[in-house]
């Protein structure tokens, strides 16, 4: 990335789907509000994890976004192990 730093990103929420962009975390209003709204290159250093998501939104599966974010992880799971057994 191009500030040096690593970020972890945790957004499950729906306003950024498909937009291209994530929010970064600053720790105080003022360096948000420094940080700003900027266009840079991120490079990924590795992809998240189905179980760790499935764990972060399932306590939250009472709301209609997490719950159907959980019902396209269980689907997408349950066709991989499919895959796999036809393998």
């Amino acid at each position: 990335m191009e500030t040096g730093e690593e970020y972890v990103i945790d957004d499950y929420g729906t306003a950024l789907v498909g937009t291209n962009t994530i929010d970064l975390y600053k720790p105080t209003r003022l360096e948000m509000k420094g940080w700003g709204m900027r266009y840079v290159d991120v490079d990924i250093l590795y992809w998240g994890s189905d179980d760790q998501s499935i764990k972060v939104l399932t306590p939250r599966a009472k709301h209609a976004t997490p719950r159907r974010m959980l019902i396209a992880l269980a689907s997408k799971k349950k066709s991989s192990q499919v895959a796999d057994r036809e393998l």
